[in-house]
């Protein structure tokens, strides 16, 4: 299946280390052209999450990039009133370079984003896509493999996705 890769696009710390815990972060490359991350978020995953998911393979992928001219500090500094600096920055950073989407997990941050005409993908409509174009073959045990490592995903979102991808038992 054949598919134009997303030009830019702009990540938050959990969609980055949710993609290192299944050890699925090669996937952006075959996705993304080019993806920035705020400072707060390089903060976040490789120097505050040393010795982690993600530290590691954050700093080592090719497409991911920080994007350390943010502009609009004060929408940040508001957004951070209901959000994490991660997210905060994420979304203003979205905004400002006109990302083509937006990988967000936390529901404030995507209601948000949301209310701001970004477009948005979470981590497992993102391993939907990837199977979709043949990336991977299956994402049950992907799925199951965030829930060992405790990923914040709903019983009911996940057995949507794993619907979605048709690989919900129905027994």
């Amino acid at each position: 299946m054949a598919r134009e890769k997303i030009k830019i696009a702009v990540a938050d710390s959990s969609f980055l280390i949710g993609l290192c815990m299944i050890n699925q972060i090669e996937l952006l490359g075959k996705i993304v052209n080019t993806l920035y991350i705020a400072p707060a978020v390089w903060h976040e995953v490789v120097e505050k999450g040393r010795g982690r998911y993600g530290s590691i393979e954050v700093s080592k992928t090719n497409c991911i990039k920080i994007y350390t001219k943010i502009q609009n500090n004060k929408s940040v500094e508001m957004l951070k009133i209901f959000l994490g600096d991660g997210e905060a920055e994420t979304l203003v950073l979205a905004q400002e370079i006109k990302a083509d989407v937006t990988f967000l997990d936390e529901t404030k941050a995507r209601t948000a984003a949301l209310s701001s005409g970004l477009k948005i993908m979470g981590l497992g409509a993102f391993l939907i896509l990837c199977k979709k174009l043949k990336l991977i073959e299956t994402v049950k045990p992907l799925f199951d493999k965030l829930d060992e490592c405790n990923f914040r995903l709903s019983r009911q979102l996940k057995n949507k996705f794993l619907q979605s991808a048709g690989e919900l038992n129905t027994f």
